[in-house]
């Protein structure tokens, strides 16, 4: 996959170059693969942001979830594991409220199922281990709960998500997130993004439009 994002970034203006080595994310396409199921490797993220920044804003080594609707004959357990390295804002003065770098390991387990209106939702407990500079230790483990509601409308797939992570170290970490995928054929799609994250009592939006072409 190959796109490219424009957005904005605590009223910063960003362009972004977007990849990614293989396979699908819930919010694809699903032609040709299980609802719920997603996997995805080497996505990475390459942005230049107003005032001359350029940076890896994430590269996901693998980035797989697979959603196992419980209904009257099926009660398998739904999972996510992520790993890799992304921008998150920093906690501590003097640069609360911009990103730095992390790296990190996230995985939970927890449940999904069918609602009226051909819509997924699903829940999950998740544990993540996170190596961050702001941050005293190397390593800091935390725990969090996350989930949304997946479903699919005339135009494309739609997503409503929240993730919550409350680290070792008292930090926490917490984000809304709506998106659409607009599809235009088999390889072509318009996605559509809001995020809004809080932490330490300080709220960070983020709105992004992005062009992604399939290979």
């Amino acid at each position: 996959m190959l796109g490219m994002t424009i957005g904005t970034d605590n009223d910063r203006a960003y362009g972004q170059l977007d990849l990614r080595v293989t396979y699908h994310d819930l919010l694809d396409n699903p032609v040709g693969y299980p609802r719920g199921a997603q996997i995805a490797m080497g996505n990475s993220e390459i942005g230049y942001t107003e005032g001359g920044d350029l940076a890896l804003n994430r590269f996901d080594l693998i980035d797989i979830v697979s959603l196992s609707e419980i209904d009257r004959f099926l009660a398998s357990p739904s999972w996510h594991v992520k790993t890799g390295y992304e921008r998150v804002f920093a906690p501590e003065p003097p640069e609360a409220g911009q990103r730095t770098g992390a790296y990190y390991v996230k995985a939970g387990g927890g449940a999904a199922t069918r609602i009226p209106g051909n819509l997924t939702v699903y829940a999950f407990l998740d544990a993540r281990l996170e190596s961050n500079s702001h941050f005293k230790t190397f390593l800091t483990p935390a725990a969090g709960v996350s989930g949304g509601l997946l479903g699919r409308t005339p135009w494309g797939t739609t997503r409503t998500g929240v993730e919550s992570d409350y680290f070792a170290n008292d930090e926490y970490r917490a984000t809304f997130s709506i998106e659409q995928n607009v599809e235009f054929g088999a390889n072509d799609a318009l996605r559509l993004g809001y995020f809004s994250t809080w932490i330490r009592g300080q709220q960070h939006d983020e709105l992004r439009l992005s062009y992604r072409h399939h290979f």
